[in-house]
C-alpha cells in the first residue's frame, strides 16, 4: 500500500531551508572525510567508518507514529501502529525545527514507497 504525499504535506517535513546545499546528498566518502576530520570517527580495517553513538544505539521501533487523519484512516493497519493527532504532530514538528535552528544539519533527499 502506498499513500501519496501531497505538496502541502511534503512541506511539513521538508528541510529545504534548514540544511545548506553543501551538506545535502553527500557521498559516503564525504561523510567519512567530515567525520574523520572532526575526530568523530575513524576508518577501520577493510574500510568501515567506526563511531561511538553514546547512549542512543540502534533504532527506536517504539518511537514511530502515524498522524491519524480521516482521509488515510482506513488505509492504515492500526493494530501495530501508534496514532498521533495532527495537533501533537505540529507541536513536535515545531519543537524539532526550533531545536535544529542554527545547527549544522546533514540531509539526504530520499523517497520510500513512491512510484517515481
Amino acid at each position: 500500500m502506498s499513500v501519496s504525499l501531497k505538496a502541502a504535506n511534503a512541506a511539513l517535513v521538508s528541510f529545504e531551508d534548514a540544511a545548506p546545499p553543501s551538506l545535502r546528498n553527500l557521498t559516503a566518502a564525504a561523510y567519512y572525510q567530515i567525520a574523520v576530520e572532526r575526530g568523530e570517527g575513524l576508518i577501520a580495517a577493510e574500510g568501515p567508518l567506526v563511531v561511538k553513538t553514546g547512549e542512543h544505539t540502534g533504532r527506536s521501533a517504539q518511537d514511530k507514529f502515524t498522524v491519524r487523519r480521516p482521509e488515510i484512516d482506513a488505509k492504515i493497519w492500526w493494530d501495530n501502529s501508534k496514532a498521533m493527532t495532527p495537533e501533537a504532530f505540529e507541536t513536535l514538528r515545531r519543537d524539532m525545527l526550533d531545536y535544529a535552528a542554527g545547527r549544522e544539519l546533514f540531509a539526504q533527499d530520499l523517497r520510500g514507497g513512491a512510484d517515481i
